[in-house]
């Protein structure tokens, strides 16, 4: 036996009903599909307790197959309600729509309705219901949203002001998708925030409309703050004039995170990638698994250094580009340059085989110039424990006090690089060393 009533078997709702009606219940509630029932008469009293309940804050009922509209009626007198997550893979088209029909909340701020089985009716629903919420945040991934799909659902975004957030991953949305949705935007005064489009295939197309949107919607008050561009298909072509767009418009962007990760950028990009760091605009650059290679990262280095100051960034993501020791002495005086210039909060080199010389070189670079770097990914760089040795006194306190997260995983440490890293930890006590593991137990 369990403390759920046996070992695979389900419980009801009706615990958890009486605390919503009694308002005894926490302000977050998550019933999983595994280990609750939620159907029939179950169902039933617990919306009608949710209709009436003031003190729950957040919902998750994703994975459950559930009548949308008696949730939505609830909804409509609940006034306190700020998350909600709902459905499985089954919900599709009719039961957005009928979620959507039934919709009188001004409330809620979050809905997630990631893997629900949407498209393009669904979300002409969607964009119905927008319209007349007060919604700050929809999560839409892993859908079956196309470009006309797309194109519904920015009809009400258009519409929607209070929205800020919108997350579209790993749906079928293409340069067509985005380009409609840009022009619904550019028709509108609405300014979105944040916008995923990662794991769409919207190619070089698409990154060129987003890079007229960058200078279209930039402005002070409400500017992009995050654009996920993660696995979407996006070349040199569609890179540079995205970046281009970020370092053209750094009087009115401000912070933003551009993430460019898993794409096709290569060393052709790099300068362009360079003279957005150097702009001063962005918080974060994401670049991992692309192949910027060191012609990349030389020309980044020279462009972001060619405003003669320092830049700040929370992160700078090279993991996996192809930069690996090579031959080419310059090489590491380059990522020294780049290293000086950007003060980076989160560095990750992970993946790269830069071996034991130019990580040390790195390491040097940053005990001068770097007093604010807090992460450092080392993992995967090719380091053997006698390269450990010598690296690793370098991260000591009094050279490194920010440092709290240093990531030494996929390397050879060995038993000489184990005993510095613990000299490294007794020197400096507040630090997180992440390493493999030997015989299932941490080193």
């Amino acid at each position: 036996m369990s403390a759920w009533g046996g070992w695979g078997k389900k419980r009801g709702v009706e615990d958890v009903t009486e605390k919503l009606r009694l308002g005894t219940n926490a302000p977050t509630l998550l019933l999983s599909p595994s280990l609750r029932d939620l159907s029939g008469g179950g169902a039933a009293n617990f919306f009608a307790a949710l209709g009436e309940n003031d003190t729950l804050k957040e919902l998750f009922i994703s994975g459950h197959t559930i009548d949308p509209a008696p949730l939505a009626a609830a909804l409509a007198s609940n006034n306190t309600l700020r998350v909600l997550a709902f459905g499985d893979k089954n919900l599709g088209d009719d039961g957005v729509q009928r979620f959507c029909d039934a919709w009188a909340n001004t409330a809620l701020e979050t809905l997630d309705l990631s893997f629900k089985s949407i498209g393009a009716k669904g979300c002409e629903s969607l964009a119905a219901m927008l319209s007349r919420s007060g919604l700050r945040r929809v999560f839409l991934d892993r859908n079956c949203i196309d470009d006309v799909g797309a194109k519904n659902l920015f009809v009400g975004i258009s519409r929607c002001s209070s929205l800020l957030e919108v997350r579209l991953g790993s749906n079928k949305i293409t340069g067509e998708g985005v380009r409609n949705a840009a022009e619904l935007l550019h028709m509108s005064s609405h300014r979105l925030e944040s916008i995923d489009f990662s794991g769409n295939p919207i190619g070089d197309d698409g990154a060129a409309v987003l890079a007229d949107l960058l200078g279209h919607h930039s402005n002070p008050a409400g500017s992009l703050k995050y654009l996920n561009l993660c696995k979407c298909g996006i070349g040199d072509s569609g890179a540079i004039k995205l970046l281009r767009a970020v370092a053209a418009n750094s009087s009115s962007i401000a912070g933003l995170v551009l993430d460019l990760s898993g794409n096709a950028i290569t060393g052709a990009a790099g300068a362009a990638a360079g003279s957005a760091i150097g702009s001063g605009c962005l918080q974060s650059l994401l670049l991992a698994e692309n192949a910027l290679s060191w012609g990349g990262i030389k020309s980044m280095a020279e462009a972001a250094a060619s405003g003669g100051r320092s830049v700040h960034l929370a992160a700078l993501d090279l993991s996996q580009n192809g930069i690996d020791a090579g031959i080419d002495a310059s090489n590491s005086e380059c990522l020294r340059s780049l290293v000086r210039c950007v003060r980076a909060k989160t560095l990750s080199l992970l993946g790269n085989a830069l071996g034991g010389d130019m990580v040390f070189a790195i390491a040097e670079e940053l005990r001068d110039s770097n007093d604010v770097i807090e992460t450092l990914s080392l993992a995967g760089t090719g380091l053997s424990g006698a390269c450990v040795s010598k690296i690793l006194p370098l991260f000591g306190s009094p050279q490194h006090p920010s440092l709290r997260v240093l990531e030494l995983g996929g390397n050879q440490l060995g038993e000489e690089g184990e005993t510095a890293v613990r000299a490294l930890k007794a020197a400096n006590p507040l630090l997180d060393v992440a390493k493999d593991k030997i015989d299932g137990k941490a080193k």
